[in-house]
């Protein structure tokens, strides 16, 4: 029989693998500001085509149900904080700094809970130099409706569904101002045939006088066709004609909490993917006040690195662990590359690279991305190279090598 130090050290281990089985990226400011603006989703047909064909096929008919009162059913919000060793987050909550929420709604196969809200420093897995800066945390339960349990990574067979799940904030466009642009990471783990996710980013309740929305996608990234944002209103809703999941939740932040001057010094360093632009401006708008970018949309940054060749040198220190070669898509221009990436660590990165054919300077695009290791203070860095031949076809690379935590931090 294992005694409680020895169960409490094989949950530490639980979670640290969970940490490192989740794609946590970490984008590298300059360029994921453009590789952002090229997040049009898709899922990865071999996992999902059957479940995308059934929700097109019901779309007419399903609908999307709410309830409160889902405690009891799940861990408490507190409950998963501690499963997860986030004991100051824990402690929050028991305290009554954390928001209690418990409302469910459902859609096609899964029912996801909105278990609860905190923010505050030093409620995480926080460094040292991080624990000043505060962050804000939602705590998630999603199970499948038939009662069955969600895929823990255990079972070569089953396949785990990609969720995105992200606070978005009224007035400022969501395509822009989500958890992966706000310095927001996800860890996420099977604890009873539920899947438990704490989603942390920049702290929203300085925008507490907004109307504020916890997001639930089933896709990796955020979908800029799945909710519809109005520019002028400032309104965020569920897209009805989106084939998918697309589940909004309200977060009652006390609108006291809002902090304006918080919210002008961090406008200040944030660079948004896309110019938010009136429907009124023209064709270079799209329909929710997007920026259509062009050639001319290629930050400086992004053409430095790769016309200096800087990226020959981090390929030359890394291992090449997929090779893909593709005709270009005439009607969209575009390439993708679906990767899963199985480190010596153990630990597995996978989802989807893209590339368009503004992004190709001379013939060569390049995409930098990190990601969280198990190993303490290293991070994976992976650089997708996209090579276009005479003959039209575009060889895709991807490297993959470990590098301390600081890279980031300077990059």
């Amino acid at each position: 029989m294992k005694s409680v130090r020895d169960e409490k050290a094989d949950r530490q281990m639980d979670r640290m693998l969970s940490r490192a089985l989740t794609q946590q990226a970490k984008p590298d400011a300059a360029l994921q500001q453009k590789i952002c603006s090229q997040w049009k989703e898709r899922r990865e047909m071999n996992r999902n085509q059957k479940w995308v064909a059934a929700a097109v096929a019901a779309a007419c008919v399903l609908a999307v149900t709410v309830s409160v009162g889902a405690a009891g059913r799940y861990l408490s919000s507190r409950q998963v904080a501690e499963e997860f060793n986030m004991d100051n987050m824990a402690r929050a909550f028991s305290q009554g700094d954390g928001i209690e929420i418990n409302q469910t709604q459902t859609y096609g196969e899964y029912n996801v809970t909105l278990l609860g809200l905190t923010s505050g420093a030093n409620l995480g897995w926080a460094q040292p130099e991080e624990i000043e800066k505060e962050k804000t945390y939602a705590v998630v339960a999603i199970e499948k409706a038939d009662g069955t349990s969600m895929p823990d990574g255990t079972d070569d067979q089953e396949i785990s569904q990609d969720f995105f799940v992200s606070p978005l904030i009224e007035g400022y466009n969501p395509v822009n101002f989500n958890v992966m642009t706000m310095d927001g990471s996800v860890t996420w783990d099977v604890i009873n045939g539920v899947e438990y996710r704490i989603v942390e980013c920049d702290n929203v309740e300085i925008f507490a006088d907004h109307k504020l929305h916890l997001c639930v996608m089933d896709s990796i990234f955020y979908n800029k066709d799945a909710y519809d944002y109005d520019p002028e209103t400032g309104t965020i809703t569920p897209n009805a004609k989106y084939a998918g999941m697309n589940l909004l939740f309200d977060l009652p932040l006390d609108a006291s909490k809002a902090d304006p001057q918080k919210v002008e010094e961090y406008l200040k360093d944030f660079t948004p993917v896309f110019s938010e632009v009136d429907e009124a401006d023209g064709d270079s708008a799209s329909a929710n006040g997007e920026q259509t970018p062009d050639a001319g949309d290629l930050l400086s940054e992004y053409v430095e690195y790769v016309s200096s060749g800087e990226w020959k040198k981090e390929v030359a220190e890394s291992e090449c662990v997929i090779e893909k070669t593709m005709m270009n898509n005439p009607e969209e221009g575009m390439y993708t590359l679906d990767f899963q990436i199985d480190l010596d660590d153990g630990s597995q990165n996978s989802g989807t690279f893209y590339f368009y054919d503004r992004d190709f300077l001379d013939g060569v695009a390049v995409q930098r991305s990190y990601y969280s290791s198990s190993e303490e203070g290293m991070y994976h860095k992976v650089i997708v190279v996209a090579e276009k031949q005479e003959d039209g076809t575009v060889t895709l690379r991807a490297y993959v090598c470990l590098v301390p935590e600081s890279e980031i931090n300077v990059a």
